[in-house]
């Protein structure tokens, strides 16, 4: 565990996706069990060749996250809270794999890590790794969500280094159908 810890922090400075600050480590990391992992093999492949029909590109990547719903508190749903704000979901990384569903790099320092996505009072202190969350509630807070910086990495081993459409990333409104539109761009939105 301290060589995936190892590689994490490394990645973490690197990237600028620090750790979730109040969490402890075993919590961060969650490795599926092998019959998770053949299945999110079987999910990428079809993936993968359902959007390489859709669109006739040749997909070179599939990044799945495994995205957990923490419900508010009822003082916060009694303070107005909307239950859906971005810093409610937990997504773990749990890879990229090929369009035939093969993991492309199993030594990936995010596989299996908690990305963070929370809400602070101090962007740049929780970026540079020294954050803890505010016990208290303030107006002043800001959500920082790191899981679209981290789609946009590219992965070992991936030739592609920008990708053509990230699912569940940054919200886009779909090309408009017109003379002018090239049929092979796609926009793909979860």
């Amino acid at each position: 565990m301290q060589d995936i810890l190892q590689r994490r922090s490394v990645a973490a400075h690197r990237d600028g996706i620090p750790l979730y600050p109040g969490f402890d480590v075993p919590t961060q990391r969650r490795e599926p069990n092998p019959y998770s992992k053949e299945m999110l093999q079987t999910y990428a492949r079809y993936v993968a060749h359902y959007k390489a029909r859709e669109t006739g590109k040749t997909v070179n990547g599939v990044k799945i996250y495994r995205v957990i719903h923490n419900l508010p508190t009822p003082e916060e749903i009694a303070k107005g809270i909307d239950p859906a704000e971005k810093h409610f979901y937990y997504p773990y990384y749990q890879g990229e794999f090929t369009a035939e569903g093969q993991l492309k790099d199993a030594h990936d320092p995010y596989l299996y890590w908690l990305i963070p996505i929370v809400k602070t009072h101090d962007v740049a202190a929780f970026l540079a790794g020294r954050l803890r969350l505010p016990a208290e509630q303030r107006n002043d807070l800001e959500i920082v969500d790191l899981l679209e910086a981290h789609a946009l990495l590219t992965t070992e081993g991936s030739a592609d280094p920008k990708p053509d459409f990230v699912p569940g990333g940054p919200a886009q409104a779909p090309p408009q159908k017109s003379a002018s539109t090239s049929p092979l761009t796609t926009s793909f939105r979860r």
